[in-house]
């Protein structure tokens, strides 16, 4: 089980919380998967806190279920594909004019 487009996300199997990607072997049968959603994490030195937010669209097989029941039959790979979200942070300088022009910064 794993996420995209990044990974190291919350993931549970059967109640079991993992870090994805995660791999098991599980026994033939009904099983129960989840993605945690939303969930926020810390990727930039440049925005304080939590700065990346993901939130679940559907699993790679189009299904929208979260938490979803899967019955086990052969080796699988169960994808969640994650909206992602960006906080940005700026400042306003209100002694600086630019006389109408914009310098913008990325």
């Amino acid at each position: 089980m794993t996420t995209v487009p990044d990974t190291g996300l919350i993931v549970k199997i059967d109640n079991t919380e993992y870090t994805s990607p995660k791999s098991l072997q599980l026994m033939p049968g009904n099983h129960t998967i989840k993605v945690t959603s939303p969930q926020e994490t810390d990727k930039s030195v440049h925005v304080s806190g939590n700065d990346t937010k993901y939130t679940f669209e559907k699993w790679n097989d189009n299904n929208t279920e979260n938490p979803r029941q899967v019955n086990v039959t052969n080796d699988a790979t169960y994808t969640a594909q994650m909206k992602v979200q960006y906080k940005l942070e700026f400042e306003v300088n209100k002694n600086i004019t630019n006389e109408g022009k914009a310098f913008p910064s990325i």
